[in-house]
């Protein structure tokens, strides 16, 4: 049993550890506090980031989110801002 435990934490820091790991729109939105409206919008729009869609699956490179995210860091309020 515990070597079981030991392997399961193995595989979970191996797949923490991928950059490019998938992620679905509700656990972007979770991480964003939007809803998932908000993100099927912006695809829509084509003003969201970059998305996969697998058959009827949309899901986000975690290295995708990471640069949104960087390149909408901010220092003031005055800052122009690209991303949306």
């Amino acid at each position: 049993m515990q070597q079981t435990q030991s392997k399961k934490a193995e595989i979970d820091a191996a797949e923490n550890a991928l950059s490019d790991r998938l992620i679905d729109e509700k656990a972007l939105a979770v991480r964003w506090g939007v809803s998932t409206r908000t993100l099927q919008n912006k695809r829509v729009a084509g003003n969201g980031i970059p998305f996969l869609k697998i058959s009827s699956s949309v899901r986000y490179r975690m290295s995708d989110v990471i640069a949104f995210e960087n390149a909408a860091m901010r220092l003031s309020t005055s800052d122009f801002s690209d991303a949306n």
